[in-house]
């Protein structure tokens, strides 16, 4: 996807299509005022690895994703940096589609281009793991 940088429907002219890697750590994005952080467009597959165990989500579309440390109820809650504290788990953020960035909450909101208005989206994806002590597994999940 586009990458390495977060990027979001009106910022992902500012990242490389390609095969990035990363540190889940690396994608978070210290904001004065906490929020979802590390959204990558684009992307085609996502995997996340602890080093033995893998983890794969495919989608034949081009879907919206991030992974975090925190989740977003403590990003919302959070009113400073300090209040947050990373949990011990990955949470991977899927999407079909995204807003741009902004809310109007300290100046204009996102232009109406970069808004999500009214409709359905669905969002198709594939999870496959090759983890040692269950084998190899598929699941497909599909969400409107």
């Amino acid at each position: 996807g586009k990458g390495p940088q977060e990027t979001y429907e009106d910022r992902k002219e500012s990242g490389i299509k390609k095969k990035h890697s990363s540190s889940v750590e690396a994608q978070y994005v210290p904001y004065i005022m906490p929020q979802e952080h590390g959204n990558l467009t684009e992307i085609s597959w996502l995997k996340i690895s602890n080093g033995t165990k893998n983890v794969k989500f495919s989608a034949e579309s081009e879907i919206q994703a991030s992974v975090s440390n925190y989740l977003d109820e403590d990003l919302t809650k959070a009113l400073r940096i300090s209040e947050l504290s990373p949990t011990e788990y990955c949470w991977v953020y899927l999407d079909a589609v995204q807003r741009g960035l902004g809310g109007a909450s300290c100046g204009p909101d996102t232009l109406d281009r970069y808004q999500v208005g009214p409709g359905t989206y669905k969002l198709e994806y594939q999870i496959t793991s090759d983890d040692a002590s269950t084998g190899y597994g598929k699941v497909k999940k599909s969400k409107e």
